[in-house]
């Protein structure tokens, strides 16, 4: 059954391209004001988002699907926690929002 899959990848190819609008949109004055070209945010947003891609499709095909059943996937996500908890204690508060460490 394709559908579901398909629908999935579309609805994520809808975010991502609906981000890189937006992080073009709220950026295009800021690298102005710096004297970058204006699309130099959304370039180096597009770079990791083909760099996401890329990334998914190894894991895709290198690691069998039975590895992310067993005891890898609480590895993943015990890390994926711990950066979050990273990022909540060690992070930088900057315009009221906590960003990523310094």
């Amino acid at each position: 059954m394709q559908g579901p899959r398909v629908l999935l990848l579309l609805c994520v190819l809808a975010l991502v391209l609906i981000g890189l609008v937006m992080v073009f949109s709220a950026s295009i004055v800021k690298a102005l004001e710096n004297g970058a070209p204006a699309e130099t945010f959304f370039r180096n947003q597009v770079i990791y988002a083909v760099l996401g891609v890329i990334v998914a499709l190894v894991l895709w095909k290198v690691v069998p699907y039975h590895v992310w059943i067993g005891p890898l996937v609480w590895i993943v996500w015990g890390v994926a926690v711990l950066l979050i908890f990273a990022v909540w204690l060690v992070g930088v508060d900057h315009y009221g929002a906590q960003r990523w460490l310094a």
